[in-house]
């Protein structure tokens, strides 16, 4: 028995680990569709500036092949907005 669940848990392992790397994968592909600038407002992104990196927002839909990039200004003003519909804080408006 011993020899069994020993092998059973190597595969599981051996699985798990396949499918995290081509997750992994997958995820790398789709940062070449990032776009070079805000998809709201147009605003540039630097690729080579870390606190654009730091804080700008991506957004990546998988099943839709499609990555959206927000400049801190727009997404403060999508906070208000979600602040002005929903009220409280995100966790009470259940965001």
């Amino acid at each position: 028995m011993g020899k069994l669940s020993k092998k059973l848990g190597r595969k599981k392992r051996l699985e798990a680990k396949k499918e995290a790397e081509d997750k992994l994968v997958q995820q790398v592909s789709m940062f070449g569709l990032r776009p070079d600038n805000c998809s709201v407002c147009n605003a540039d992104f630097d690729k080579n500036s870390r606190d654009m990196a730091m804080t700008w927002r991506v957004v990546v839909s998988e099943e839709k092949k499609r990555v959206t990039l927000i400049c801190p200004e727009c997404q403060e003003k999508i906070d208000e907005g979600m602040q002005k519909v929903f009220g409280g804080s995100d966790d009470e408006a259940g965001v």
